[in-house]
């Protein structure tokens, strides 16, 4: 007993003194002596001290932030210092930030100095209106005070941002003029209500997006003569512009503009503007225009917006506009024509979703079985409709019929789940038996085990993998061979309880493998890499002087070495867009090989993050089993930005796919990677 509370104690001791140094410290003093302790240490050790010292106003903690802003030299440590810095208004330190301005060439030490310096009240100010007449310093500058004076919001700089503003010309007056987002006023309305005709479209869509935020009246006809001028191809902030200018004064006159905007905006039904859209569709007139247009639209994309628009529409207004969507030629509008019936008039639309759930075309039946399902998850009927599909649907059919029937809410007995997912083990088409592998997971039956021996030695690479990992998950035991897994189960079946539930294993404990990448292991032979090329991928990664897509370049680098001769795969780059290697899946051989090193050579970083484009591209290729995901920023453009309308997007693409998306975080966790991780099966990791 002594024995064991020896060997515990020291780790007992060492948890209670990581918490401690967990904790923030309560009193300067005390954030000084922490300062004081690590200031001889690197400085990644004196990141954190730093930061805590930073929310001390005290002279004292002033002084040492001063004297490690003198003494940093990388450039992560000096932006954590001016963080700290501009934590508060303290004397002595206008001078330093205006120094670290000046000669800062970073767009993210920028942007960290102007917001320090504009913390520092009038003084702050001063200084950054002396760098605003500087106009030889880069653009990143230029933004940085802009914005620094913006939050300054004092009426000196206020005074220069107009001023600036008046003097530039172009798209010099962006600056300037998005800064102005922070402040209102009679003179500040003026200029956006007349710089929202520009003839340059981007400060055109700028000035109407604040107006907008400013909740000003009488845009209506801005918004649709700028949103005439924009083409398909500019921004999807210049349309979101539009976009809300029409939804805060809605009328029927302008319900193609409205429609028009939709297509192109950025996040047309995100979160933010779901109440937007729902007050402008309880105006009768409006609604009667989509309810009317609905399916006459040649371009497929309107008529989806067009659905998706009506499914915010008062319950029950726009069904039988919806209804004829469900027979339309493109999944897209098919699949958001049952959404939007499934949750304006559910009952109203449960025929016909089970009408298209019986349909001849696989993808097309599994939107109608999954749209009934959500209606009517404990309807007899469902339940034999689940049953049937699972059994002898189509194979897309089959597969999101498998699915289904993993979630207990979709009435069938253990029996029957059982027996379902035991007949589709041997479906011809792998995502069949994919679907029925993850079915047999989830029962966590006695049975399962043994079941899943037939597919150790499954043609499919990935799925040879995945059955591994469910047997572990199973049983927590690992074997090379069916014959090795035969025997245990001979000795140790009698005897087997599966498991509890939970993720699937950490890359660490997986089987190893020929090829890994960012240590995550490689096993599929027809996969797709995505990598974020967004201008934060331009921040520096671990200890050395490379950034975040340096690092992605030679991740990428290596596993294109590893990967077995069998493999096809591609790269699909992106930033405010997606570009893809090639079309379809390739073997990354001789001067294929020469094309991928070239094209991930020439990828540059700059731009926002569309991740919805990204994986709309990845899941284009209908031979893709497999994407490894790597981003190191939040949704910030495109159709869908939010990380649970993302996530569930992503979900519907899957449910007849069974595609693995493994997902690699780059630089801080992100719960959207961790979820599309999760909910397909894959793996998450978060590389620094």
């Amino acid at each position: 007993m002594l024995r064991s509370l020896l060997l515990v104690l020291p780790l007992v001791l060492s948890a209670l003194i990581v918490d401690a140094r967990a904790q923030r410290p309560k009193t300067v003093d005390e954030a000084l002596q922490r300062l004081t302790t690590v200031r001889d240490r690197d400085e990644r050790e004196r990141q954190r001290p730093v930061r805590d010292l930073g929310g001390f106003a005290e002279p004292a903690a002033t002084a040492a932030l001063l004297q490690e802003l003198e003494r940093a030299r990388s450039l992560g440590y000096r932006q954590t210092v001016v963080v700290a810095l501009g934590r508060h208004a303290r004397d002595g330190v206008v001078e330093p930030l205006q120094k670290v301005l000046a000669e800062a060439d970073n767009a993210r030490l920028c942007d960290a100095a102007a917001e320090a310096l504009a913390a520092q009240g009038e003084a702050g100010a001063a200084a950054l209106v002396t760098l605003l007449g500087d106009e030889r310093g880069p653009s990143a500058r230029k933004n940085a005070v802009c914005e620094g004076l913006g939050r300054n919001g004092s009426p000196a700089a206020r005074a220069a941002l107009l001023e600036a503003l008046q003097r530039s010309g172009n798209r010099d007056r962006l600056p300037p003029l998005r800064a102005l987002r922070h402040l209102d006023g009679d003179d500040v309305t003026a200029l956006r209500q007349k710089l929202a005709g520009d003839r340059d479209v981007v400060v055109a869509a700028t000035a109407l997006q604040q107006l907008v935020t400013h909740e000003q009246s009488g845009l209506a006809d801005a918004a649709v003569a700028l949103g005439k001028r924009l083409t398909a191809d500019a921004g999807g902030d210049l349309h979101a512009a539009v976009l809300d200018a029409l939804l805060l004064e809605p009328a029927a006159a302008n319900a193609a503009q409205l429609l028009m905007a939709a297509v192109h905006a950025d996040a047309p039904f995100g979160s933010s503007r779901v109440e937007a859209w729902r007050g402008a569709l309880a105006d009768e007139a409006l609604r009667s225009s989509f309810v009317d247009s609905g399916s006459v639209h040649k371009d497929p994309a309107q008529r989806e917006r067009c659905a998706l628009a009506l499914g915010l529409a008062p319950s029950g207004t726009a069904t039988t506009a919806l209804l004829p969507l469900l027979r339309d030629r493109e999944l897209a509008v098919v699949r958001a024509a049952a959404a939007s019936l499934a949750s304006t008039d559910p009952q109203a639309a449960l025929p016909a979703l089970q009408e298209l759930s019986a349909d001849r075309d696989g993808e097309r039946a599994a939107i109608g079985l999954a749209a009934c399902s959500r209606i009517a998850p404990n309807d007899a009927a469902a339940k034999t409709r689940i049953a049937a599909a699972a059994r002898d649907g189509q194979p897309a059919l089959r597969t999101t019929a498998l699915g289904l029937a993993a979630h207990e809410a979709c009435g069938l007995t253990t029996e029957q789940r059982l027996e379902l997912a035991t007949q589709a083990l041997t479906a011809a088409e792998w995502p069949v038996r994919a679907a029925a592998l993850d079915l047999l997971v989830a029962l966590r039956h006695q049975q399962s085990p043994p079941l899943l021996f037939q597919l150790l030695d499954d043609a499919h690479p990935r799925l040879r993998e995945d059955v591994r990992e469910a047997l572990h998950q199973l049983t927590g035991q690992r074997f090379a061979t069916a014959v090795q897994w035969r025997s245990w189960w001979q000795q140790e079946g009698p005897r087997y309880q599966p498991r509890a539930a939970g993720d699937r294993g950490a890359a660490a404990d997986r089987n190893d493998t020929a090829a890994s990448y960012w240590n995550l292991p490689v096993v599929s032979e027809r996969l797709v890499f995505v990598v974020d090329t967004s201008g934060s991928m331009l921040q520096p990664f671990g200890t050395g002087s490379g950034t975040r897509l340096d690092e992605a370049k030679r991740q990428l680098s290596l596993v294109f070495d590893r990967l077995p001769k069998a493999t096809r795969a591609n790269v699909v780059a992106f930033a405010g867009a997606a570009s893809a290697l090639t079309p379809k899946l390739q073997p990354l051989d001789g001067r294929r090989r020469k094309a991928a090193d070239a094209f991930v050579a020439g990828l540059e970083a700059k731009g926002p993050t569309d991740v919805h484009e990204a994986l709309a591209l990845a899941f284009a290729d209908p031979d893709v089993d497999t994407i490894f995901l790597l981003t190191d920023g939040r949704p910030s453009v495109g159709e869908i930005v939010g990380v649970d309308e993302l996530a569930a997007r992503v979900a519907e693409w899957n449910q007849s796919r069974r595609l693995r998306i493994h997902t690699i975080a780059i630089g801080e966790p992100s719960p959207l990677l961790e979820r599309l991780a999760r909910d397909s099966g894959g793996l998450h990791t978060v590389a620094r």
